[in-house]
Order: structure tokens, then C-alpha cells, then sequence
């Protein structure tokens, strides 16, 4: 048996026989880490023992043992001279020896010399590495390669395959133990190698140049590569149990490369007991297949691949940077070019390809990537740049010294003469080149209109040429593909790629499609991220969490992902510039644009031709050609994209782009930005034009301004005015934020703007901080855990009341909690020590008639309030405060009103429980309001939410009395008489006040046609509101959420079985989750569940139940049976159920003397409170 050498080679198998014949190949085996030229190769039987411990023992013993490359291979592959290399790789030594201290480089150096003078002959030659000795290859190949004695040289050339083992390319997650080894080894008088080990760390600088050389290599075909991977971890190893080198580091990732696994841990991947094992039967299967084909090149004596001619055959090769290992996805655009490229019928005309889209989105690397494994269709690769002009001379120079054209330029040349003539040189060499198949990459060929990228690209019928190109206007240089966004399935995978997280956990892939989602899926901000993770050694879950607080940061920073080392936004700099100096109303068009909803902005809110508008837009387009140039400009550099939807043109932007145009803005501008858009909108609004589309984008600008003046603080100080334009967008919206089940938004925007406005004097600044005081009562029904609304309204007026008014408010408090309750005497002594007579002695600053008036509207909502919690005292008080006039030269104010007093009396009558004076006591409330506005205009009606719900509680009290004719004549009133369905729309489109009055009128006409027996005319009426409310407004929306839950009654509804009413169950669901549970956290805000609260609180028990249960279920399988909401939604659908026996129960056994029984479960009007009801 030979003897191995443990330093050096060893030849195991001579390859030949005793005839002539020679071998064909050369087999050489590398050992890794802590390895040996015998015992990294050798299988021993020792069962008990530890695989680790096995591995740094090593057996000593022969029995049994097999060295497979010497006992079993030379079988197997006949033809082939088998040689192990052995070098000092030892972590640690024993205590008199000390550990190699020998570099990569020189073991590398070592392997190429030693082979090339001992090999013996001049066939090709296969390399099977393990572990370190994959890098001890590469690092040896690279030296051979550019050393510039030839016979080195000639040894590279004849390097054909390369078999990997366990390489960690990219480190290993061990390397830190081996590293920890080497220290303890230290520490016990052991001398540890730690410049071996510290560069199998992730990522270390030295293996990625090492990877970088050998990838160059790789890509220029030069020889195959197959990996197999360890198939199971380590076990026996206390804390550790994982892969040695995880999936993603044992792999070059390179499209030609063949990966395999063995079903092995990391030792014993290399040993093998028999020629059955499975290991042993994939290694030596390759390498018979390698033999076989050298054999077979021998006999044929042609390197040629079948069917490529003399394209393998390459000239010159260069490129601009090495393809990505991290490269993912793109299999459609790869395809394109190979379609475009290789036709199987190769004509004479020169062929052009155009790769264009928007900055990020990896164009380069595509082409670098389809260059490096298709390099060998084509006899030379050049790549230039067409950044810049300078850019174009500089590379054709480069080409022309490196094919050695006599007109090169040995330097910078100081004349534009010396730079043409080797221009021109190129280009005739280009055009009479033979054979005539090169392949010229011109690459950010972005500014067209700046630089003829046509006079740099030959002029001749031979090669073929890819531009690359971020203006859509290169789509003119031959067959064209748009590089859009990564898959969402591609994204994920990159991100993770780049992460280094070869089997990702369930969490991990859930933030992962997070993170990708975050970033639009752009490759280069996914390549960023994943650097980013890998740089900190942190996790996804981090950088999640630093993106949403730190955002800017980290689009600002490069981390070396790309050849410019440029930051995602540096990258989008680029073209901002490129466009604002062609067109600055372009660049104005973008930021304006970056305040809206990135996905969808109606082209119509830019063109509108409103005479107030339209001066506001023409400050953007001042100077710049007008909006449609602008458009083109910047559609052009790929920033905005184009869609059209019902005729109408759609704009979209990138929502990284979209985020960059607003964080480029100094705060003197984002100031100017903030203000004009949020004008803009609410003249929008003002002016007749307000739709769903246009709230959509004043719930983007509040989401996106806020953020923006939120992230400067030196913004935020002083910048009262535009939280005020914050209140007044709201306000104008004020309805649909409802609507659209946005109400936390909402709250969160009113009370930031609260806060900032407080110690506001200016009139306007009152005014705006009362209104989102106001607005954040409204959204306190809906929010989940946010402050009482009555809280809320209670401390804005003591704020502003003086020292005498709030020491009534106090007593009158105080008497409404004494537990035994106390007697109205008590309150009017209180009155006689506090009697103000105008409004100026109850509050401290009243500037103006209108806020005077707005103060008294948060009194009058105090009254209701107060009486609704049985507070009579504090309802009184308020009361009284309310009728007060401004000032004494102002007339008497209005005796209280009858409503008021009712609402009063109604609160007193029912802590006595007087049900019967209750019930009269809201049903009047109900009747005196609608009485009130009856002789009233119908436009006035149309345009006031406060009477048409009296009307609306009014005509649901008729219908339970069976008095539909009465209650259709109502409803009628708000409906304009013979109107057609686009009448109706464009009456409705312009205020979401009028659209909800339209809505209930639509509801009470078609329930008083069906009590009437005219059923197909209700169906139709509520079939019509359906079609014309989804149209304006689309699904995910309140107003057609209740017609469909009427229409689902009328399907439920065996008397409708003839008229074919369809099951809308799925469409209900459907807009509901949208609104309130498309997630957890929307669930657990609960707005969804106080929407069924607040129909409870009105009377409105069957679409309560509807609703509660729908949001029950929808939480109990999000939430769990014991979730606090869950729980909630539960008891209080069991409630409403029970009510609405006891209503119905009430309605059967109705009598003439006991009508107003039916009110008891209140009305819109004079709502309920039911936040307790079902408590034990």
C-alpha cells in the first residue's frame, strides 16, 4: 500500500496500463480545515465514536478502513492519474508543535508549483476539494493565472473541472468556534492559526476577493464546477448541531454551476465505506462523466462544443463588473436576450437589444449576467459606459489599447483629434473584425438627448450590440424589454440570499415578504437591506423594526452591494437631476406628486380647469412646456408610470422614489410643499370636484406630510399653519373618514395636530385646534382604547373657561355623583353664585363671532352628552351656557330649546325609570327636529347631516307604526324628483354629506315599497343605489356595505324567491374584513366591532347582529376564543339578538295607546348607551 505524505503530493493511481497507454486526466484531492492528504478520505468503522471528536482524532487504525480515492476510485475511473496534496491547515497543534501559520496564499502557491513540476504529463487536469481547500484552490488558480512564467500559465489552462466538498465561499458559521479553538489552544500553551481561521469568517475580506477572482474565471468558461452540499448538521458537538457551512455559503451560485447534496454531516461527506454508497456513487459518477468527455475530446482531438462552431473560441473578454452570486430570478427578460441573441438561423444584420426601466432595478446586472453564461457565443465581449461623453471616449480608448490598435492612447490625450482617431479605429476594427459575432454592452445609455449614443455604436451588419438605458426613449435602438420589480417570490428569496440565511423559519420568511413589500420590491434596496443584515450580523426582524424609525438612514447609506458603491438613493438622485435639468416643472410634478397615494392618482386632480385651480397649477408648469411635457419627462426616466382605468388616466410612482422625492426637500421647501399641496386639495373640495379618488389622496397627503414634518423637529416648532391645513383637509372630509373605516387614522392626525396647536392665538389657530378637538370625539366611538369622547370635550372647555365658570362646572359634577342624587334646588342656588350673561363671562378668549359660535356647539354637544350618562346637572348647566349671546350689545340669545329640554327631562325621566315619559320624551326629540327643517330648502337638506338623521330616525319610527306611505314621502324629500342615475351621480358626487342622505333615503323608499307590497320596485330601488354607490365610491365602503346588507335580507327573504335577489354573503365579508379585518392589528384596534356597537347605540339591531357576528368570527379566528375583543363581540352579538326578540316581540303585540314603546332601543338622534350592556 503507498504510503501518504502528510506535506506535498502522493500518487494513489498511475492512470495508465501496460501497454502505451497514457492517462487522460489528472484527479487531484485537496483536504479543508484540520484535514489530512489520507484520513480526510478515509472511512474507519468506529461507531461509538463522536463524528466531531473522529474528525479531530482522526483513526489511527487500518482495520476496516477505506481510502476510497486509492481503493475504490482507480476501479472506477480507469484512465485517470490519482494524486492527494497535503499542506499544514491545523486550527491548533500539540503543545510542542505549534500551528501552521502559513496564508492561504502561500498554501495556494504551493499546490500549483508542487503539481506542475511532479504531474508528468500534459493532460487536463480535475480538482476534488473539501472545506479549506476549496479556497486553497481558487487562491492557486489565480496565482497561476497571472503569473507570467508560461508554464504556469499553461497549468491553468489545462485545469478542466473543479468538484467541491463542503467549500464555505462565503465563511462558515464554524469558523468563529475554529477561531475559539485557536484561542483556547493559545491559552494552553498551543499555538493557534488564526489567520486561517479568521478568514473562513462570513464574509471576510479576503475570501471575497479570493471569490471575486475565481467568479472572473468562472464566467469565462474556462472550467465546470459541481458542489455537492453536507445533506445534515453536526451532531454530538455540545451547541452546535447545525451545517458546518450552511446552503447558502457552499455554493458559487453561477447558472452553469451543478449543486448536488450528500447525505452526510461535513466530515463524513469525504469518506465512504464501499463503491454502494450513495456519496461515493454521485462523486465518482461525476468524475467518470469528466473522464469519458476528455476522452472523447482526445479522440476527436477538438475542444469544440457540438453545434457552437468557433463560439467557444472567445478573443477578448471584458466587462464592467462580475456577475452577482446573489443574482435571483429574471428568468423571462434572460430569455428575451437569449431569443433576441442566439437565433437558431444566425443572419448578417447586426443585432440590437434594449433593456430599459427605472434606476435599482438591476439592469446591469442582468446583462452581466446573461454576458458571463453566454460569453462563449461570441468571438470578443467589450463594455462600455454612456454615463457621460467623457465616459464613452474613456472606454473606446480602453478597448483600443487592449486589442493593441496602433492609435491607442497610451494616456490622456491633450487634443478631442487623438481621442477621435482612436474612436474611429475601434469602430472600423468593430466593422472589419472576422468572424464578425462580438457582442458590445453600452451600458446608462440615460441621457439621449445629451449624448448621440448612436455615433459610439458601429456602423456595420456584423455583432451584435445591448443598450441599457433608464429613458424609455432607447426602446428606438431595436427589440426592447421594460425591467420592472422583482416577483414578490424573487424578492424574498434575494433578501434572504443576501442575508445569508440559508433555511429561513417561519418568521423569518413572514418578515421577509414584510421587508421586500416595504421596498417595492427593487432589487437594489433588497440587495441594501440584506447587506445591511449580514454587515451588523443582525436580524430581519431588526431591520424592520430600523427601517420604520430610521428609513432615510438607510436609503442613504451604500453598502457596497453595487460596482458605484451607491447608495438607493444616490441611484435615484441620478435621475431626479437628469430630469430637473431638462425640465424643471418635471421635477416639480414629481414632488407634488409625492404628497398623494403613490399607487393610484387620478391624472383629473392635476388637469383641472376650475378657474381657481388652475392658477395653482400653473406654478409648477411655469417655465417648463406645461404639463404634458412634464409628464413625458419624467415617464422618460422611468420615475412615474402610466395606466388608464374607465378613460381615465392613472399615475403611479415607485414607493421608494415616492419617499425620496419628498425626503430630498430641505425644510424651508418641505414647508412651501406641505402648504401648497394641502391648499390645493382642500380647493379641490371647495371648488365641487371632491370624489372617493380625491379623499384617497388627502388620507395619503396627511400620512405622508405628517411623517415628513414629523421627522424634523425644527419643522415641527412653529409650524402651526400647517397643522392647520391638516384640520381643515379633515373637516372637509369629515364623513368619509368614517366610511372608510379610517377613523384611527384620523384620531392619531387630530390629536398630533392638537398638541401642536395648544397655546395657538391667532384665531385661525383656535378655530382649526376646536374642530380637531371636535373630530376626535367623532373618532373615539370607533377607536379602540382611545379616551372618552365626553373626556375629551369636558377638559377643551374648562381650558377655556374662566375661573368662575369652571367652579360651576364643579359643583354641578359633584352634585350629578352624589349616590343618592341630588334635587334640582340645589343646582339653582348654584345658579344665583354664578350668573353670566354673555358668553364672554364663560370663556377666557373668544376672538371672534365664529369661534363664539363653535364654543357654543361644543356646549349644546355637551348637553347630549351629559344626558346620555344621566348627568342632568352638567346637561342643565351647559344648556344654559349655550343660549348665552356673545357679547351685551349682541341680542337676547334663543330660549332653550325644545330639544334640549327634552333630552333633559328624558335623562331624569329615565334614572326613575318612567319608561312610558322616556319613550315619548326621544320620539318627540325625533319629531321636533324633523318638524324643524321641514320647511326648509331641499338644497339646505341635502347639504345638512344634522337634519336629515332626525328625518331618517323619524321615517324608521313610521315603518315599525306600519305607516310606509308616510315615511316614503319623507325620504323622498331627499331624493330630486324623476332624477336619472347619472343625474343622481353627479348631484351625489361632490359631498359625501349628500351621498349619505341619498343612501338612507334610498334604504327607507325601498322598505316602504316592500311594506306596500310593491316588492320588485324595492328590490330595484335598492339594486339602483347599489350600482351607482359602487361606481363612485367602489366596494370597501360603508354606503354600499349596508345596501348589500339589504339587500342579502331580501335574498334570505323566501317572498323574494321570484325575484331572484342574489346571495351577496361573499361580497360582505369581503368589504367588511377590508375595512376593519384585513389584519391583526386592524382587529385589535376594534373599529369594526364598534361599528356594531354604535348601530346597537341607534336602534339598528339587525344589522348589529350582522355585524357583531361577522366581527366576531372574523376575530375569533385571528384573535382566539380569548381575546378581551373576541369576548367583547361575543356578548354583545348575544345582546342585540336578545333585543331584537324583545323588539319584535313589541312590534307583534303593538297597541294605539303604547306606540312609543318601540324608541327603547334608541335612535341616530338621541343614540344609547351600550358599552355596558351583558356585563355581569
Amino acid at each position: 500500500m503507498t504510503t501518504v505524505e502528510r506535506l506535498g503530493y502522493t500518487v494513489l493511481a498511475s492512470g495508465g496500463s501496460d501497454s502505451d497507454q497514457l492517462p487522460v486526466a489528472n484527479i487531484v484531492f485537496v483536504h479543508g480545515l484540520r484535514g489530512h492528504p489520507k484520513k480526510t478520505w478515509e472511512y474507519a468503522d468506529k461507531k461509538k465514536a463522536n463524528p466531531f471528536t473522529k474528525w479531530l482524532k482522526r483513526p489511527t487504525s487500518e482495520d476496516d478502513s477505506v481510502f476510497w480515492p486509492a481503493d475504490l476510485l482507480p476501479n472506477t475511473v480507469k484512465r485517470a492519474k490519482i494524486m492527494t496534496f497535503g499542506y499544514n491547515a491545523d486550527i491548533f497543534g500539540s503543545p510542542l508543535q505549534g500551528a501552521s501559520k502559513t496564508t492561504i496564499t502561500q498554501h495556494g502557491r504551493d499546490l500549483m508549483v508542487q503539481l506542475e513540476r511532479i504531474v508528468g504529463n500534459t493532460e487536463p487536469v480535475i480538482f476534488v476539494v473539501h472545506s479549506l481547500g476549496g479556497i486553497v484552490l481558487k487562491e492557486g488558480l489565480h496565482w497561476a493565472k497571472t503569473r507570467l512564467e508560461e508554464k504556469y500559465q499553461a497549468l491553468y489552462k489545462r485545469v478542466k473541472h473543479v468538484i467541491f466538498l463542503g467549500t464555505p465561499h462565503r465563511g462558515s458559521k464554524m469558523a468563529p468556534w475554529g477561531g475559539f479553538v485557536a484561542n483556547f489552544a493559545a491559552i494552553a500553551l498551543q499555538d493557534g492559526n488564526k489567520v486561517l481561521s479568521k478568514s473562513l469568517s462570513v464574509d471576510n475580506e479576503i475570501l471575497d476577493q479570493i471569490h471575486d477572482s475565481f467568479a472572473l474565471m468562472l464566467h469565462s468558461n474556462d472550467f465546470t464546477v459541481h458542489s455537492f452540499q453536507e445533506g445534515r448538521g453536526m451532531s454530538g458537538i455540545k451547541g452546535f448541531s447545525d451545517k458546518v457551512v450552511n446552503d447558502v455559503s457552499s455554493k458559487l451560485g453561477h447558472p452553469l454551476e451543478v449543486v448536488e447534496r450528500i447525505d452526510a454531516n461535513f466530515v463524513d461527506m469525504a469518506r465512504f465505506a464501499s463503491a454502494n454508497d450513495d456519496g461515493y456513487r454521485k462523486i465518482s459518477g461525476v468524475l467518470e462523466g469528466y473522464v469519458a468527455q476528455l476522452e472523447r475530446d482526445r479522440a476527436s482531438d477538438s475542444a469544440s462544443v457540438e453545434g457552437q462552431g468557433d463560439y467557444g473560441k472567445k478573443g477578448n473578454f471584458n466587462v464592467d463588473q462580475l456577475p452577482s452570486r446573489f443574482f435571483t430570478g429574471r428568468a423571462q427578460e434572460l430569455k428575451f436576450l437569449s431569443d433576441q441573441l442566439i437565433p437558431a438561423d444566425r443572419t448578417t444584420a447586426q443585432r440590437r437589444v434594449v433593456v430599459w426601466g427605472c434606476g435599482g432595478a438591476g439592469k446591469s446586472q442582468l446583462v452581466t449576467q446573461w454576458v458571463c453564461t453566454h460569453a462563449q457565443f461570441f468571438s470578443d465581449v467589450f463594455w462600455i459606459t454612456a454615463r457621460s461623453a467623457i465616459n464613452l471616449k474613456e472606454t473606446f480608448a480602453d478597448i483600443a489599447r487592449q486589442i493593441g490598435l496602433p492609435e491607442r492612447i497610451e494616456s490622456a490625450p491633450e487634443d478631442a483629434a487623438s481621442q477621435k482617431r482612436a474612436i474611429d479605429a475601434v469602430k472600423r476594427w468593430f466593422a472589419e473584425h472576422d468572424p464578425g459575432d462580438w457582442l458590445l454592452v453600452v451600458d446608462n445609455a440615460d441621457e439621449l438627448d445629451a449624448i448621440d449614443v448612436e455615433a459610439f455604436i458601429p456602423q456595420t451588419l456584423k455583432g451584435n450590440v445591448i443598450i441599457t438605458s433608464r429613458n424609455r426613449q432607447a426602446q428606438g435602438f431595436g427589440p426592447a424589454i421594460e425591467l420592472g420589480e422583482l416577483s414578490a417570490g424573487d424578492a424574498q428569496s434575494l433578501l434572504l440570499k443576501r442575508s445569508g440565511i440559508g433555511t429561513p423559519s417561519a418568521d423569518e420568511e413572514k418578515t421577509a415578504a414584510a421587508i421586500v413589500e416595504s421596498l417595492g420590491y427593487l432589487a437594489l434596496a433588497i440587495e441594501h437591506a440584506g447587506a445591511y443584515v449580514q454587515s451588523v450580523d443582525g436580524s430581519l426582524e431588526e431591520y424592520l423594526r430600523e427601517y420604520k424609525s430610521n428609513r432615510r438612514s438607510l436609503l442613504s447609506e451604500a453598502h457596497g452591494v453595487s460596482k458605484d458603491n451607491q447608495s438607493v438613493f444616490a441611484t435615484f438622485d441620478l435621475s431626479f437631476r437628469a430630469v430637473a435639468k431638462r425640465n424643471l416643472a418635471a421635477a416639480r410634478l414629481l414632488t407634488f406628486t409625492s404628497f398623494l397615494d403613490y399607487r393610484c392618482i387620478q391624472e383629473t386632480l392635476i388637469l383641472n380647469e376650475d378657474p381657481i385651480l388652475s392658477p395653482w397649477m400653473a406654478q409648477i408648469f411655469q417655465d417648463g412646456g406645461g404639463y404634458m411635457k412634464a409628464r413625458r419627462d419624467l415617464l422618460a426616466f422611468s420615475l412615474i408610470r402610466m395606466r388608464t382605468s374607465d378613460g381615465i388616466n392613472i399615475i403611479s410612482v415607485h414607493p421608494l422614489v415616492h419617499y425620496f422625492s419628498r425626503a430630498r426637500l430641505s425644510p424651508k421647501r418641505l414647508t412651501f410643499w406641505t402648504d401648497f399641496v394641502s391648499s390645493y386639495l382642500i380647493r379641490s373640495t371647495t371648488n365641487g370636484i371632491a370624489s372617493t379618488q380625491i379623499f384617497i389622496q388627502t388620507m395619503r397627503f396627511c400620512e405622508q406630510a405628517t411623517a415628513a414634518v414629523m421627522e424634523d423637529s425644527k419643522t415641527v416648532n412653529g409650524r402651526k399653519t400647517f397643522w392647520c391645513l391638516i384640520v381643515e383637509l379633515m373637516l372637509q372630509y369629515q364623513l368619509h373618514w368614517k366610511i372608510h373605516g379610517a377613523n384611527g387614522e384620523r384620531d392619531r392626525y387630530c390629536k398630533m395636530a392638537i398638541d401642536a396647536l395648544e397655546g395657538g392665538i391667532e384665531e385661525i389657530e383656535l378655530l382649526c385646534r376646536s374642530s380637531a378637538v371636535y373630530m376626535r370625539m367623532e373618532s373615539s366611538e370607533y377607536v379602540a382604547g382611545a379616551e372618552p369622547g365626553h373626556v375629551m370635550q369636558q377638559r377643551f372647555l374648562l381650558e377655556q373657561m374662566t375661573a368662575g365658570a369652571r367652579a360651576a362646572v364643579s359643583e354641578a359634577e359633584a352634585l350629578d355623583q352624589t349616590p343618592s342624587g341630588s334635587q334640582p334646588t340645589a343646582l339653582v342656588e348654584r345658579k344665583e353664585a354664578f350668573s353670566p350673561t354673555v358668553l364672554t363671562d364663560v370663556f377666557v378668549n373668544v376672538p371672534s363671532v365664529v369661534y363664539g359660535q363653535q364654543l357654543c356647539q361644543h356646549l349644546s354637544m355637551a348637553v347630549t352628552s351629559h344626558a346620555g350618562r344621566k348627568c342632568w346637572h352638567q346637561a342643565s348647566l351647559f344648556s344654559r351656557l349655550a343660549g348665552l349671546p356673545l357679547t351685551a350689545k349682541d341680542r337676547d340669545g334663543p330660549e332653550e330649546m325644545d330639544v334640549t329640554r327634552l333630552i333633559i327631562s328624558a335623562a331624569r325621566d329615565d334614572e326613575s325609570g318612567n319608561f312610558a315619559q322616556v319613550c315619548d320624551r326621544y320620539n318627540a326629540i325625533v319629531r321636533i327636529s324633523y318638524v324643524a327643517s321641514s320647511s326648509l330648502d331641499r338644497n339646505v337638506l341635502f347639504h345638512s347631516s344634522m337634519l336629515f338623521v332626525s328625518a331618517f330616525d323619524y321615517s324608521k319610527f313610521l315603518l315599525k307604526l306600519k305607516r310606509p306611505i308616510e315615511a316614503e314621502i319623507i325620504a323622498r324629500r331627499y331624493l330630486a324628483p324623476e332624477e336619472s342615475q347619472e343625474e343622481a351621480a353627479k348631484r351625489i358626487e361632490g359631498s359625501l354629506v349628500v351621498r349619505a342622505s341619498y343612501c338612507w333615503a334610498q334604504k327607507v323608499v325601498a322598505y316602504a315599497q316592500i311594506q306596500q307590497g310593491r316588492l320588485e320596485e324595492g328590490r330595484d330601488t335598492l339594486l339602483n343605489a347599489e350600482a351607482l354607490l359602487t361606481k363612485l365610491m367602489g366596494a370597501e365602503n360603508l354606503s354600499v356595505f349596508h345596501i348589500w346588507f339589504l339587500l342579502q335580507q331580501l335574498h334570505l327573504n323566501p317572498d323574494f324567491a321570484p325575484f331572484g335577489v342574489e346571495d351577496r354573503s361573499a361580497e360582505i365579508k369581503k368589504s367588511f374584513t377590508a375595512l376593519y379585518g384585513g389584519s391583526t392589528a386592524k382587529l385589535e384596534t376594534s373599529e369594526g366591532l364598534n361599528m356594531g356597537t354604535i348601530l346597537m347605540a341607534q336602534g339598528a339591531l339587525d344589522e348589529a347582529i350582522y355585524v357583531l357576528e361577522l366581527f366576531a368570527k372574523l376575530a375569533l379566528e385571528a384573535l382566539g376564543e380569548e381575546h378581551a375583543v373576541t369576548r367583547k363581540a361575543e356578548r354583545l352579538s348575544a345582546v342585540a339578538r336578545r333585543e331584537r326578540l324583545e323588539e319584535l316581540e313589541l312590534e307583534r303585540s303593538w297597541q294605539e295607546g303604547d306606540s312609543l314603546r318601540l324608541m327603547k332601543y334608541g335612535c341616530t338622534t338621541v343614540p344609547r348607551d351600550v358599552n355596558n350592556l351583558g356585563k355581569d
